[in-house]
């Protein structure tokens, strides 16, 4: 979800002059295709999650749409519709990544002929969001604060760091066995796992890594969070399967397997996603991708140092 237009009363063709809300919203996805979707009623309206949601851009599952020829190729989200935002599935972390490295910089080809806004279609399909580089952990933290404030503030960025460390705690959690399906299963007792999104009870389970992890560089730390795939990259090659066993049978091979990358240094691409819990905004930062960095230079310390001394003299 890339674009929204502002909300406009619609007045019904059925001759009673009722009126409908309306909003018009762009999708994209990984083939650089746009789609408009007409979203009507109460779930247009500016208090609405889909409608809160567009800044993050966000992955948005869409069950119930109806297709429709008009303006080219169009969808219409109803009541009937189920919209999930940001689903926990394999597919979602493909699109956020691929949103992270290219989607946000790239013009989408749009399948329907008017634009959100009034804008010609490249402009009107193009993401708001781009990969900020940020040079340092203390300029990360100074943006993650400026996001809780409900500053503008770009929603990926990229920042080399090292892993300073890994929390074992919780560091995985019991997932469905469905290779499709990343929701958390309930044990009933009897060697049996409850996954209710597929509303199906399994004989057995397989884990997820959802890892805590501190960040650092010369100018200061930032704990994130790591999911799945981008996990295992921290971990190496050991499974979160192997490291609940590792738990349960060697407890210094499993405090090893979290040691291995600790002090390696990576370019990682977060996405700033913030919350409300207990009526107080939080901004997590989320690794939606991570890749090898070259060898840390002294020089990079030294350039923090340069800016972090500079900073102090203002």
């Amino acid at each position: 979800l890339v674009k929204s237009s502002d909300l406009v009363n619609v007045t019904r063709k059925d001759g009673s002059g009722r009126q409908l809300l309306k909003r018009n919203l762009v999708l994209v996805d990984d083939t650089n295709t746009g789609v408009n979707a007409a979203v009507w009623g109460e779930r247009a309206q500016e208090d609405m999650p889909l409608a809160k949601a567009v800044p993050e851009c966000p992955v948005v599952a869409l069950k119930g749409v109806k297709v429709s020829d008009y303006d080219g190729r169009s969808l219409s989200v109803s009541s009937a519709t189920h919209i999930e935002i940001d689903p926990d599935i394999p597919r979602a972390e493909t699109l956020r990544q691929w949103f992270a490295s290219d989607g946000n910089t790239v013009a989408a080809r749009m399948i329907s002929i008017s634009t959100v806004g009034g804008a010609g279609s490249e402009q009107a399909s193009k993401p708001t969001g781009t990969n900020v580089q940020v040079e340092s952990m203390s300029e990360l933290n100074k943006m993650i604060e400026e996001k809780n404030t409900g500053a503008s503030v770009a929603e990926y960025v990229e920042v080399k760091a090292k892993v300073a460390f890994i929390k074992r705690e919780n560091s995985y959690y019991p997932k469905c066995p469905e290779e499709s399906c990343n929701s958390k299963v309930i044990s009933n007792g009897a060697n049996e796992w409850r996954c209710d999104r597929c509303d199906k009870t399994y004989p057995n389970k397989s884990n997820r890594y959802v890892l805590q992890a501190s960040l650092q560089d010369d100018s200061g730390t930032t704990w994130v969070t790591v999911f799945g795939d981008q996990a295992q990259i921290l971990m190496g090659k050991v499974t979160a399967d192997e490291i609940e066993k590792l738990q349960e049978t060697d407890l210094d091979k499993f405090d090893a397997a979290f040691q291995a990358t600790q002090d390696k240094w990576f370019r990682f691409v977060l996405r700033l996603k913030t919350d409300e819990y207990q009526e107080q905004t939080r901004t997590k930062a989320i690794v939606v991708r991570i890749e090898p960095s070259e060898t840390h230079d002294q020089g990079d310390d030294e350039a923090n140092n340069t800016k972090s001394g500079a900073a102090g003299g203002l």
